[in-house]
């Protein structure tokens, strides 16, 4: 008696076909593991260069309210923004 009576017979391709699936399964997730990596390193740019531009935005904003207030030519929506004191202090100054 051998002692494979009771094992079933592997073929060496069916072996060869599991290596390769497993093989193909982890490069599958190496690739997607680098493509969250490089999606997460791109939002982060993203939200570098949102905050640059929602900065410019607000120093732009302040600078044309308070050219406005220098030339007496402030608008409406520029009062709306102001603080109440704010408004106060310009409308003594009117007076």
């Amino acid at each position: 008696m051998s002692g494979t009576e009771g094992k079933p017979a592997v073929r060496p391709s069916a072996n060869r076909i599991v290596v390769l699936t497993i093989v193909a399964f982890a490069i599958a997730l190496i690739v997607l593991l680098l493509v969250c990596v490089q999606l997460s390193v791109e939002i982060t740019s993203l939200e570098e260069e949102s905050r640059t531009l929602v900065e410019e935005v607000a120093l732009l904003r302040f600078d044309v309210e308070r050219m406005g207030r220098r030339l007496g030519t402030g608008t409406a929506s520029s009062a709306a923004r102001t603080s109440p004191e704010d408004r106060g202090t310009a409308e003594e100054q009117e007076a």
